[in-house]
């Protein structure tokens, strides 16, 4: 969790996800969401699937790269 304010000095909130086998020499694509109030979920689980919503388990899951 990276917390943060913006340029109006409302305090902010922000999770970077990486891989399970991060590797620094590799290089990733990077997701970027922006959505009002997800940062309470920043702990919560989604078993890993394709959905209609971003799935981080899905996206650092190892068997997508």
């Amino acid at each position: 969790m990276f917390h943060y304010r913006n340029s109006d000095g409302v305090p902010l909130a922000s999770a970077l996800y990486k891989p399970e086998n991060f590797d620094p020499k590799k290089k990733y694509p990077l997701i970027v969401y922006i959505y009002e109030r997800l940062s309470q979920n920043v702990n919560h689980f989604v078993p890993p699937a394709p959905s209609h919503n971003i799935n981080i388990s899905y996206y650092v899951a190892t068997a997508i790269w």
